[in-house]
């Protein structure tokens, strides 16, 4: 049977083994973070420049329309 001061030292170190343990698995998570966070910052600018495009095939789109518009009223006017 240990005794007390035996019990301490068996409970510290079983203490420091699971304080290892847990340094060890979140140092190798916050590692696959830190490249998660890089690709969503990376695709995040991605996607605002896609964005940017998308709203300007738009309005050169409408400015199309507008023009034909105007060039087929103009036609049947003559």
């Amino acid at each position: 049977m240990p005794q007390g001061w035996e019990y301490f030292v068996i409970q510290l170190l079983f203490l420091v083994g699971v304080l290892c343990f847990f340094r060890v698995v979140l140092l190798r998570h916050r590692r696959e973070f830190r490249r998660i966070y890089a690709n969503l910052d990376t695709l995040e600018k991605e996607r605002a420049d896609l964005l940017e495009t998308l709203q300007a095939h738009r309005k050169a789109e409408a400015v199309r329309k507008r023009q034909a518009a105007r060039t087929a009223a103009h036609h049947a006017d003559v």
